[in-house]
């Protein structure tokens, strides 16, 4: 993938684009050679990038099998019982050991929106959820109601 700086925003061939914060832009430090690096402990050491976002971009822009961990991922992870990691770098590590590497770009995805938009933070919609025969947090919370 070709990746290029416009108006603050990574851009990559193929119309995939990723905000990055405006630290980065014109920090002399970002861009050599007109590239970013593919590397996720290169991309860390921008101003700017922590591992969340070194994650998505290396996922996103170069198709590296990485799971960032955002706090729709840790959440939901913890609910449905693919880990009890403290921190989201250690979500992550539990998450590769669950999740084929084939399957790790969509599957961060698809970890987000369920947390978006079923498994929400304060009032998860259990009742409508189709994988709460397999969640942990809907097992105890049924077994706490009866």
């Amino acid at each position: 993938a070709v990746v290029y700086m416009t108006g603050g925003t990574l851009k990559a061939t193929g119309g995939k684009a990723l905000s990055i914060s405006a630290g980065v832009y014109g920090s002399g430090h970002v861009i050599t050679g007109g590239s970013v690096p593919e590397d996720i402990d290169a991309l860390m050491t921008l101003p700017g990038v922590g591992r969340k976002t070194a994650n998505v971009i290396a996922s996103v822009v170069y198709d590296r099998p990485v799971i960032a961990v955002d706090t729709h991922v840790f959440r939901v992870s913890h609910r449905l019982g693919l880990s009890d990691g403290k921190t989201p770098q250690a979500v992550e590590k539990d998450l590769e050991r669950h999740i084929p590497v084939a399957e790790r770009a969509i599957s961060h995805h698809w970890l987000i929106l369920h947390g978006r938009y079923t498994c929400v933070a304060r009032k998860p919609k259990c009742g409508d959820c189709p994988l709460s025969a397999w969640c942990r947090f809907y097992s105890v919370s049924k077994e706490a109601s009866v």
